[in-house]
């Protein structure tokens, strides 16, 4: 009687969670959506080439067409070195990037976009100013109508002081996740 009654009740579980799964996020539709989040990222070949490391996300949805202003601020203490002829500081970074992003497509809950914009960072107490143009491809999944993770992949082109272009260990990533209002 006993194995009789474990099929159905099994079959009736299954159902059961499967209908009160959570549905995928309404992310079809990001009009007007204003995101707070972080995003980190990192450059594929090692170095210092990247201008955003981690960051402050903010991103604002217009339709498919939406900007992602980064920014972030760091100090770091560097100790005297007598040896190198070097003076204890702390150089203070201030970095900030704007992004144009658009969809390119997308499902109930996932996103592909495409990205372009303009990353700099000064250094207060030291050297090590850059800017840069940042293109990338990205994907943006939703878990819920307020959430989301994303990922990308990218280039930074650097340009030096004198606005020549530096094109040299360019390829970067990066992660982040929004909450969305």
């Amino acid at each position: 009687m006993l194995r009789r009654l474990t099929a159905p009740a099994l079959a009736s579980l299954l159902a059961l969670t499967a209908l009160s799964a959570p549905r995928p996020a309404a992310a079809a539709d990001l009009t007007n959506t204003f995101g707070i989040g972080g995003e980190l990222g990192s450059d594929l070949l090692g170095g210092d080439s990247g201008i955003i490391e981690s960051a402050l996300s903010f991103k604002y949805w217009v339709s498919d067409l939406g900007f992602q202003a980064l920014t972030s601020l760091t100090a770091k203490h560097v100790s005297a070195d007598p040896d190198a002829g070097t003076e204890a500081s702390t150089p203070v970074n201030l970095q900030f990037a704007i992004r144009a992003l658009y969809n390119i497509t997308r499902t109930d809950s996932t996103h592909l976009f495409l990205g372009a914009g303009v990353s700099l960072r000064v250094v207060f107490g030291g050297s090590g100013d850059k800017q840069a143009i940042d293109m990338l491809i990205g994907v943006e999944h939703f878990f819920s109508r307020y959430f989301s993770v994303s990922g990308q992949v990218g280039a930074h082109i650097g340009l030096a002081q004198d606005l020549d272009l530096v094109i040299g260990r360019v390829t970067s990533w990066g992660t982040g996740f929004h909450f969305y209002f």
